[in-house]
């Protein structure tokens, strides 16, 4: 009699649901009804088949990783998510749950991930997270191709604009570099990681002006982070521009002060070497301290 009374009760509230799919107080009164009884597992398998038809439907992913928590489901809910990215590759809700489930299993996620992009080229999902591997590995060629599918595949974010920048820095690759931050700077122009990679860029390349317009871009976005400072001041030395690098020493001192003296260091190297230049040429130096 308990068994038909309680799935009398389940059956109300999932046939509820079905008719309200959307109705947030029939969803808890379903969970609550299926706890009680011990039965989610059957919440499990209803979410499920709810998901199937409508990929995204938010109460039906939070019930179905509460079932699978309170039934020991795991590797079921596995299952389902890796099937729901194979058959809808950005879909950022199952990505989040695997990265949950793979999050000690890091080779088992970029095989998943391989397979994804193998069966979807130019996964966007897929191919980021492969593209942490490679940066970390060092493996920037493969990071490279990875980022040109997502860009081949017209979904290139800032983010693989960024990577593929960071990419071809790191293999010296300087104006493919630029180009590719530039790109980056196009989808989010206050995206100071890039600003301050785009100034690294040009200062390595000898364009100071470009570089300090860079790091000024930056810091106008976070004026509190120590490092653009640091190489505002820096480029202002190699530039050759001794009184804005002592007011930007300033400002490196309120952040960072352990590197004021080598800075300092620095400047007077380059105002020396301005003077006896300017004494050589018979010019006097306007940039001298």
């Amino acid at each position: 009699m308990n068994k038909l009374i309680s799935d009398w009760f389940y059956r109300r509230r999932e046939q509820a649901i079905t008719h309200r799919p959307e109705d947030a107080k029939a969803w808890a009164q379903f969970y609550a009804t299926a706890a009680e009884h011990h039965r989610s597992a059957d919440i499990f398998a209803f979410c499920q088949k709810i998901i199937l038809t409508q990929p995204h439907h938010h109460q039906a992913w939070m019930f179905l990783q509460l079932a699978a928590t309170n039934a020991n489901l795991a590797g079921e809910l596995e299952k389902f998510c890796r099937k729901m990215v194979l058959d809808h590759p950005d879909h950022m809700r199952a990505w989040g749950h695997l990265d949950l489930i793979y999050e000690s299993n890091e080779p088992t996620m970029l095989a998943f991930c391989r397979e994804v992009a193998q069966h979807h080229p130019g996964s966007p999902p897929a191919l980021t997270r492969l593209n942490r591997d490679y940066k970390k590995a060092g493996k920037y060629a493969e990071m490279i191709t990875a980022c040109l599918a997502i860009v081949g595949a017209g979904q290139a974010d800032a983010q693989t604009w960024t990577n593929l920048g960071d990419a071809y820095a790191a293999r010296v690759q300087l104006e493919e570099a630029i180009r590719a931050y530039k790109n980056a700077l196009e989808k989010d122009p206050n995206y100071v990681v890039v600003l301050n990679n785009l100034g690294n860029v040009y200062q390595t390349m000898g364009r100071h002006a470009e570089a300090i317009d860079c790091y000024k871009k930056s810091l106008k976005v976070n004026p509190h982070d120590a490092t653009p400072w640091v190489w505002l001041c820096l480029s202002y030395i190699q530039k050759g521009d001794i009184a804005a690098a002592q007011e930007t020493v300033k400002e490196v001192k309120k952040r960072l002060p352990v590197l004021v003296n080598m800075l300092n260091e620095e400047i007077a190297i380059t105002s020396l070497g301005n003077v006896t230049q300017a004494q050589a040429s018979g010019q006097p130096s306007s940039k001298s301290v």
